[in-house]
């Protein structure tokens, strides 16, 4: 019964028709095509600024500190933008290096003279008791190193939590 339905439909339909139908469908295929390669497109040429200046600050911090190996990278955006570099000499030491975007001085800091991630979290959560971390990192404000902690509190609001990196004391909180 099905094929009988499906044949007397199908005799209706002129070949121009599935014509027109292939050419419509061909076009919405080839404008999504094109759609997606310039979102693709987009999206890479705003990315390409921020790699520059992590290519420039990696090739500073490996002649300024003498860095062998670089394990992180990351950008620190506080009143002075900040390149913040991670990685090991060839000392075998683990060094930590802050470049300004602009202009301004190089602070290298070896990673055991500061409290850690974890000690950072550790801290945290006995004092402030936070629902959720969002990220944890390093910073620099006033040529002073820090770890900078995003959470939400118990209030479910997003708080900004920033600790000195060599004692490990509260430096600023602010909810905003």
């Amino acid at each position: 019964m099905k094929k009988i339905k499906i044949k007397l439909y199908l005799q209706y339909i002129e070949p121009d028709d599935v014509n027109i139908m292939k050419k419509l469908l061909f076009f919405i295929f080839l404008a999504f095509v094109v759609v997606v390669w310039q979102a693709v497109s987009l999206y890479l040429a705003a990315l390409e600024p921020k790699t520059a200046q992590e290519e420039v600050a990696i090739d500073t911090a490996k002649v300024e500190a003498g860095l062998q190996t670089i394990n992180e990278v990351h950008s620190y955006y506080g009143k002075v933008a900040y390149q913040v570099i991670l990685g090991i000499t060839a000392e075998n030491e683990k060094v930590v290096v802050w470049i300004p975007e602009d202009e301004g001085e190089i602070v290298i800091k070896k990673q055991n003279e500061g409290i850690s991630k974890e000690q950072v979290i550790t801290d945290l959560k006995a004092e402030r008791n936070p629902k959720e971390i969002r990220s944890v990192k390093l910073g620099i404000e006033k040529n002073i190193p820090l770890w900078e902690v995003i959470y939400i509190n118990e209030n479910d609001r997003l708080t900004y939590y920033y600790s000195d990196f060599e004692t490990g004391e509260l430096l600023k909180r602010t909810t905003p």
